[in-house]
C-alpha cells in the first residue's frame, strides 16, 4: 500500500511493486518546496478529478484507484485503496512539481498530515533565517565599505568633470635657448661700434 514520508528536503509517495507495475511509475517524488497546500479528505471522491490515464492507472469502483489522472490543470498521482474506507490525504503541488496533486489513503488516525506539516515549518523557517542572515550580511557590508568606496568614487568623479570643464591643460610656451652673450655682441647695434673683443679699439676703415 502506498504511503506518504518526508526524505530530506523531498515528498516521497512510495509505492508498492504492484502499483508500480499499474501505473508504470517509481516512487514519486517531489521537493518540500514545491508543495502548496496539504490536507485529508474524509471523502475519496473529492481528490479525484479529469479522466484516468489508460496506459497508466488502474480503477475498481469502491476499491482501488492507482496510476495518474488527467484534467484541465495537468495530471494528479493517486493511490488509493478502499477509498470508502478510508480518509485520503491531499498534497497540492506547484507547478514546477512533476504533478499538480498526489493523494494516497491512510488509515484512520495517521499523522502523515502532521509529519508533512512539521516538515514544511521547518523549511520555512530555515529559508526564512538564511534570507535574513543574507540581508544581514548585505548590510554590513555596505557598512564597512560603502562610505569609503562613496568617497573614492567621488573624489575620481570630481577630477573626471574638472578635465571635462577645463579641458586638457596647454603645456606653456618653453623659451628659446639664450644667445651665446659674445653673438650677441657681435651683431652689435648701429649705436654700438663692432669690436673684436674686450678692451680693443675700433677698427679704422
Amino acid at each position: 500500500m502506498a504511503r506518504l514520508l518526508v526524505d530530506g528536503d523531498d515528498l516521497v509517495m512510495g509505492l508498492a511493486w504492484w502499483e508500480k507495475l499499474i501505473a508504470r511509475h517509481g516512487d514519486v517524488r517531489v521537493p518540500l518546496a514545491a508543495v502548496e497546500q496539504v490536507s485529508i479528505q474524509p471523502d475519496w471522491w473529492r481528490a479525484l478529478r479529469g479522466i484516468r490515464v489508460r496506459t497508466r492507472a488502474l480503477a475498481v469502483p469502491g476499491a482501488l484507484c492507482v496510476g495518474v489522472w488527467r484534467h484541465g490543470e495537468g495530471q494528479d498521482f493517486l493511490a488509493l485503496r478502499r477509498p470508502r474506507r478510508s480518509p485520503t490525504v491531499v498534497v497540492d503541488l506547484r507547478t514546477e512539481a512533476p504533478y499538480a496533486r498526489i493523494a494516497v489513503s491512510c488509515p484512520p488516525g495517521s499523522q502523515t498530515v502532521s509529519a508533512i506539516n512539521t516538515a514544511l515549518h521547518r523549511q520555512r523557517r530555515e529559508k526564512a533565517r538564511e534570507e535574513a542572515r543574507g540581508d544581514t550580511c548585505g548590510e554590513t557590508y555596505e557598512e564597512a565599505h560603502g562610505d569609503t568606496c562613496g568617497d573614492t568614487c567621488g573624489d575620481s568623479e570630481a577630477v573626471a568633470d574638472r578635465s571635462v570643464r577645463d579641458g586638457p591643460r596647454s603645456r606653456p610656451a618653453s623659451f628659446p635657448p639664450a644667445a651665446d652673450a659674445r653673438t650677441r655682441h657681435d651683431a652689435g647695434s648701429p649705436d654700438q661700434p663692432f669690436r673684436d673683443g674686450p678692451g680693443e679699439c675700433p677698427r679704422v676703415p
